[in-house]
């Protein structure tokens, strides 16, 4: 129904355009009005406390020094404001924002895998301390191999002079 009086008011305007552009505009009031406006006293604080110091007076030297260097290099036309020079404060605002927006994901990202490094590497840490505990243990019990080996080098030496008794006696009864 709405459109049909628009084209009613569309036909009998002479100016379709200012007709359309008014509707817009009192569209775009509406809304605003509609809207609740922070004081300019918070949009003032909120912007100063954005700044790195803690001292106010500190923040408002940072803002001044800023503002007159600016002032300064564009009055002796030592830098001239062009579009570059939106794309790089668009650029610096993209940035800024994917730094603060990403930031925290990351930190916990990368806390997170720390924690698991440092564990993997306590765990690995703790088998190899194992380990290398049994094979002292076990080597502890080859402590007395020394004197099991020279019992058993010096029965070889036997074994040899009983065998070779049993082949002299052999060799004695095989001409008899």
């Amino acid at each position: 129904m709405s459109s049909q009086i628009l084209r009613t008011i569309a036909k009998n305007s002479k100016n379709t355009a200012t007709l359309a552009n008014s509707l817009r505009l009192s569209a775009y009031n509406g809304a605003r009005a509609m809207s609740t406006e922070k004081p300019v006293e918070t949009k003032t604080t909120s912007a100063i406390g954005a700044l790195p110091t803690e001292n106010i007076a500190s923040k408002i030297a940072y803002l001044a020094v800023g503002g007159g260097a600016a002032t300064y290099l564009i009055s002796k036309d030592i830098y001239i404001v062009n579009e570059e020079s939106l794309v790089l404060a668009s650029f610096a605002f993209v940035i800024s924002y994917l730094y603060k927006t990403i930031r925290e994901p990351y930190n916990e990202w990368a806390e997170a895998r720390l924690k698991n490094i440092e564990q993997l590497m306590t765990d690995a840490r703790v088998e190899h301390k194992g380990k290398v505990q049994e094979r002292i243990e076990e080597a502890s019990q080859l402590s007395d191999i020394v004197p099991v080996t020279k019992d058993l080098f010096a029965m070889s030496k036997q074994d040899q002079i009983l065998k070779e008794a049993v082949e002299e006696v052999e060799r004695l009864t095989a001409k008899n």
